[in-house]
């Protein structure tokens, strides 16, 4: 019995992509759906994609978010709509839209750890995991984390990434249940009466001197050890006998040169660098901590595809009908140019999960999750993969 399948259309009118590739999700599976997991690129109304999906599936739970590109049937689509369809006895869905997140990050956090502490509190279940999908863009998402942290804990396993846009850094929006907002964050509690598995992994290794954050504001890293950032990321590069990125071309060595923030024994959550500021300070994917320590790092393309193979196979060893991929934009950039066509980071995944099982996701503006078993982070160019045992 198939009991997930689906669906994607490159249509250009939202309504009309997202009622297709609802119905071929729905007409891979051996029963009704219990559950609609929605993607969408950001060029269609919002509205529009909820109409398209009740119209074909009314009254079928639902929720979703636009993001930077949707990872479907072994493709990355940059423009489209996906849809996974779900129709499993072992398997619950419950979906609450937080609002405010644009706000109070924080207090949001708190409040969408509460939703999903209600939801597990309800039900009996062997494992459970919360996907949360907050706006990247509006909001910040490591106050979200924080806030949920605050008021969860450890308790509740989490998975996710940013919802967001096709690099304009300009707005997006979730789905939930027919609603639509932004600036809010959307949390999938899974109940399961069998394994979820969940890895997640980077392939960035340590390369600079560790370096003190000596100023930060938010996203703006000013000031590392005795200088302003830009300088001492240079200098840092400089002491390891590499040639250092001009100004102009800093994002494109960044992509492959991210910094890494210790966590724990040998672990580092990672933060994409983007751009240099007029004074020298460097404009960061999400928020560094003050006074803590970074590490400039070194990736390249064979290093990244093998922590996707390695994130699936870390996930279980159960065999598994579907598993959910959550992959940072920023590697897309690298992997595939930011181009519609397939998947390399897909094609990894798929050789560490094999071939039976259906891989589909979203292009992340930041992922949610553990690395290596410790407490769950906000993190930059990593990706994630949660597999659903039958």
């Amino acid at each position: 019995m198939k009991i997930a399948h689906d669906g994607m259309s490159l249509d250009p009118d939202g309504r009309a992509a997202a009622e297709a590739a609802t119905r071929e999700a729905l007409a891979g599976l051996s029963r009704g759906a219990d559950f609609l997991l929605v993607y969408s690129t950001d060029k269609y109304d919002p509205q529009g994609i909820v109409d398209g999906v009740a119209a074909a599936a009314p009254g079928t739970p639902m929720a979703g978010c636009q993001v930077a590109g949707v990872l479907v049937r072994g493709q990355v689509v940059h423009q489209g709509v996906g849809v996974l369809a779900v129709a499993a006895d072992h398997l619950r869905f419950d979906a609450r839209l937080v609002r405010g997140a644009n706000d109070d990050s924080f207090e949001a956090g708190i409040r969408a750890a509460d939703a999903s502490l209600e939801i597990l509190e309800a039900g009996d279940h062997a494992d459970a995991l919360t996907i949360l999908l907050p706006d990247a863009i509006s909001g910040n998402a490591v106050d979200v984390m924080n806030g949920f942290a605050e008021e969860a804990g450890s308790s509740v396993r989490l998975a996710g990434g940013g919802a967001g846009d096709a690099l304009a850094f300009g707005k997006t929006h979730q789905f939930c249940n027919g609603e639509v907002v932004s600036g809010g964050i959307v949390a999938i509690v899974i109940r399961s009466k069998s394994e979820i598995g969940v890895a997640l992994e980077h392939g960035c290794s340590p390369w600079g001197q560790p370096m003190r954050v000596r100023s930060v504001a938010g996203k703006v890293l000013r000031q590392l050890d005795g200088g302003d950032a830009y300088s001492q990321y240079v200098e840092a590069v400089h002491a390891l006998g590499e040639e250092a990125p001009s100004r102009e071309s800093f994002a494109e060595f960044a992509m492959l040169h991210p910094f890494g923030i210790p966590h724990g024994e040998d672990g580092y959550v990672l933060r994409s660098a983007l751009q240099v500021m007029e004074d020298g300070a460097i404009l960061c994917c999400s928020d560094l901590p003050s006074e803590g320590v970074v590490r400039v790092m070194r990736a390249d393309r064979g290093s990244l595809l093998t922590a996707a193979t390695k994130a699936a196979e870390s996930s279980g060893a159960a065999s598994a009908p579907f598993a959910l991929v959550h992959a940072c934009v920023s590697r897309d950039l690298v992997l595939s140019g930011f181009a519609d066509g397939p998947s390399a980071e897909l094609a990894a995944v798929s050789e560490g999960l094999g071939p039976d099982t259906l891989a589909f996701g979203f292009l992340t503006y930041g992922q949610i999750g553990s690395l290596h078993g410790r407490g769950s982070q906000f993190h930059s160019k990593s990706v994630q993969v949660c597999r659903f045992a039958a």
